[in-house]
């Protein structure tokens, strides 16, 4: 059996069948309530003809460790492969206080927080999440998340596009392809359109030049640049250089980046690429805590600049 690291047993309701169980008599109960005696006469007003006839195609019901089982056994066909920086999701070492939190039940399960101490508490960790990435990022406001970073990455591109007159996003080619995947998908039958850049062939780098070519080229119809500043082969990019084409090209900067990377000693502050920051960031969180369990769960970064001159 698989070994947990709680005692189911020993947790109200782990064990039940349903998350908030009711007994027989419970039901009983409710059924006089209403004046019926079975399920069934609770679906009468509704037409027959839409009515799913038999047993629904479902697979047998699990107990409690056989379930658990199942889990191990389909966590035992993940195929972990090496990570390289900028290159899908990244494994890092996290601090010991991460599971201790995580093994707290009340604060894991799907159960909505309801509660208002609980409400309270999510407000708390919103704002210490928020008010950190912010101090690594230099960016004033920060999202409590969006589902991933490729998702993050449309937003990101829409934001871009309704600050502007312009419909076209100029795109790194050398960002993490599944990223660009999800990206074309999102744009798709959409108003905004993409055009992407291809890196050097000597460097496997993004040029400022090239981007002043390619928004001069297309006369006024780019609204934002989006670039990496680890790109897809591992490579750092020359971020200033591709902020300050951005803000010389009249054009919204939007930097990809992994805030793993910005603690004391690593790479440069997304608002301090060249002369001015950039104006809107990307990224993944889901490394600041956890693993990448089945692939993920994400948690896209969505950070944009305070800036007084572009409010005015």
């Amino acid at each position: 059996m698989a070994q947990l690291p709680y005692d189911p047993s020993k947790i109200s309701r782990e064990l039940s069948r349903h998350y908030i169980p009711a007994s027989e008599a419970d039901i009983q109960a409710m059924f006089q309530a209403v004046g019926s005696t079975k399920f069934s006469d609770m679906y009468q007003h509704i037409a027959g003809d839409v009515k799913f006839p038999g047993q629904l195609n479902l697979p047998d019901e699990l107990e409690y460790s056989a379930l658990a089982d199942r889990m191990l056994a389909l966590s035992q066909r993940n195929d972990a492969k090496t990570g390289f920086l900028g290159d899908g999701l990244q494994v890092y070492q996290t601090h010991e206080i991460v599971g201790h939190v995580c093994s707290i039940r009340n604060l894991t399960t799907s159960y909505t927080p309801y509660q208002p101490e609980r409400s309270q508490g999510t407000l708390i960790t919103h704002w210490i999440y928020q008010s950190t990435l912010a101090q690594l990022t230099g960016f004033e406001a920060v999202n409590s998340s969006l589902y991933d970073r490729a998702s993050a990455l449309f937003e990101a591109a829409v934001c871009a596009v309704r600050m502007s007159d312009a419909d076209t996003v100029l795109v790194a080619a050398n960002l993490f392809p599944g990223d660009l995947d999800v990206l074309r998908t999102h744009c798709a039958e959409t108003s905004v359109k993409l055009e992407f850049l291809a890196p050097e062939e000597e460097t496997g780098r993004i040029r400022g030049a090239a981007i002043k070519a390619r928004v001069a080229e297309l006369g006024g119809k780019v609204a934002a640049v989006i670039f990496p500043q680890v790109n897809n082969l591992g490579l750092v990019e020359d971020t200033d250089e591709l902020a300050d084409a951005c803000a010389d090209a009249g054009v919204k900067s939007i930097a990809v980046i992994d805030p793993m990377l910005l603690a004391t000693g690593g790479l440069k502050a997304p608002a301090n690429y060249g002369r001015q920051g950039a104006d809107i960031l990307v990224g993944e969180g889901q490394h600041l805590a956890i693993g990448a369990n089945f692939g993920g769960p994400g948690l896209g970064l969505f950070a944009v600049r305070h800036n007084a001159e572009a409010k005015e």
